[in-house]
């Protein structure tokens, strides 16, 4: 394998992620540069002894299908920077099959191998899924009601008789997460899916389960049943696309990395805005689902300012030969290179009051505008700690199970934002909000004090 440097390549797909990552299972971040490359590692199962059912050889079929793809197709791979624990996880799923017997459990058992590469890029997590209908904060270790079918305010002691820190321990070990605060997203979002109860014994109905919970110094029970919810709470509050012009502020709500309808209408309306002579910008990406970090970049070239340069390596497969066609440097590249580009940092110039909003599912190529914000100082930062590192492993590729039809996406790429003395695991903002504050209302304070 050889690596091609190179001074720095643009993807204009959802090719802009890599991380710096904590695992679930605690193993090592695969990033960091001492590490040991892989071992050789006893990789034998005992699959061929193992009586299996028709459905079960569908299953079979599938985890063939998803080992062959990812281990020929992901950086971390390619990187030989893979854990022992993912050979371990892939061994013990192999000698399980016959133990498992729905789609829904195959699913979980397919995310805890995958969560031992610690990239929330690599995954087989669906949207959405059943879940018990309310909400929780995770505090102080303890899962406390928001909203939702239960008393604002109650801890959750046990659900379908499972005592709740073992629960979410098992959501820690079965789903990734790049920092402590994906932890906290990660726990307060899988506790209450029907099939992660499912797996662990809960005693658990088709239509919901008792819950303990403790309010004002009392135990009570109720039961709660199941909705069908998405995962990620962004997908609760995000619409599109789309601006507003307040108090003589371009608010810009920032929701996906996209050129679709609403980015256009809000770049043609900036373009106005700033020729008119106006100088307060709130770009907002606390929901921003990523995309294609060109729709970043776009954004500031209007405004003419001056940002640095990610760094990247992309790991050439047979994949990304066929898909990335328009890419000369991948088009160049012989089949297992690795094209390389360090980050490189500049000092812009702060011509804007401009602010940038981020929140625990800033995610993906959405962390592009508030790291390249941050690190060429051109601008403020307020809001949340994200959940995804700014530093990350990405490049979504992703294939279809042929039986279980689950998608698999997996990581062809790593980036690292421009200023390689910034914290890489998490991006703290300038400005980090109390749990009363609203970013948006703190940065419009901000800019109106400031004028």
């Amino acid at each position: 394998m050889k690596t091609i440097p190179i001074l720095i390549i643009t993807l204009l797909l959802t090719m802009n992620q890599c991380s710096n990552t904590k695992q679930a299972l605690s193993i090592e971040n695969p990033i960091q540069t001492n590490q040991k490359e892989n071992q050789e590692i006893d990789q034998e199962t005992d699959i061929e002894n193992i009586r299996l059912s028709e459905f079960q050889e569908k299953l079979l079929e599938d985890l063939d299908y998803l080992c062959d793809f990812l281990e020929n197709n992901s950086i971390i791979f390619a990187q030989k920077l893979v854990q022992e624990d993912y050979y371990i996880s892939k061994n013990e799923l192999y000698n399980s099959l016959h133990k498992i017997d729905n789609y829904n459990l195959f699913l979980i058992r397919i995310n805890m191998m995958l969560a031992t590469l610690g990239s929330l890029h690599i995954t087989a997590k669906p949207r959405g899924a059943d879940s018990l209908d309310f909400n929780c904060e995770y505090i102080d270790n303890n899962l406390i009601v928001t909203d939702g079918n239960l008393p604002t305010g109650a801890k959750i002691i046990s659900i379908g008789n499972k005592n709740i820190n073992e629960i979410i321990n098992f959501s820690k070990k079965a789903y990734p997460y790049e920092n402590e605060i994906g932890e906290k997203v990660n726990a307060e979002q899988y506790f209450k899916v029907s099939y992660v109860l499912e797996m662990l014994g809960c005693d658990i109905k088709p239509d919901g389960a008792n819950v303990v919970y403790e309010i004002n110094g009392k135990s009570e029970t109720e039961f709660v049943n199941f909705k069908f919810k998405p995962l990620f709470s962004y997908t609760e509050k995000t619409i599109g696309n789309s601006y507003e012009i307040k108090d003589d502020i371009f608010i810009f709500t920032f929701a996906l990395c996209k050129p679709d309808e609403g980015y256009m209408k809000s770049e043609e309306k900036l373009k106005e805005y700033i020729s008119d002579g106006g100088k307060n910008i709130i770009i907002d990406v606390r929901y921003n689902t990523g995309g294609d970090s060109y729709a970043c970049e776009n954004i500031l070239n209007i405004l003419s300012l001056e940002y640095g340069q990610v760094g990247r390596e992309i790991y050439v497969s047979k994949y990304m030969k066929e898909f990335l066609v328009d890419n000369e440097d991948v088009v160049n590249a012989e089949i297992g290179d690795i094209i390389s580009s360090e980050p490189v940092n500049i000092m812009g110039e702060e011509k804007y009051n401009l602010i940038v909003l981020t929140g625990l599912n800033t995610f993906s190529a959405g962390m592009y505008m508030p790291f390249y914000v941050q690190d060429a100082k051109i601008g403020k930062v307020i809001g949340e700690i994200p959940g995804h590192a700014p530093s990350f492993y990405g490049g979504l590729n992703s294939t279809t199970l042929p039986n279980s039809k689950s998608t698999i996406s997996i990581s062809s790429s790593q980036t690292s934002r421009p200023d390689s003395n910034a914290t890489q695991d998490k991006l703290i903002p300038d400005y980090l909000i109390n749990d009363n504050e609203d970013a948006l209302d703190v940065a419009i304070n901000l800019i109106k004090n400031k004028s």
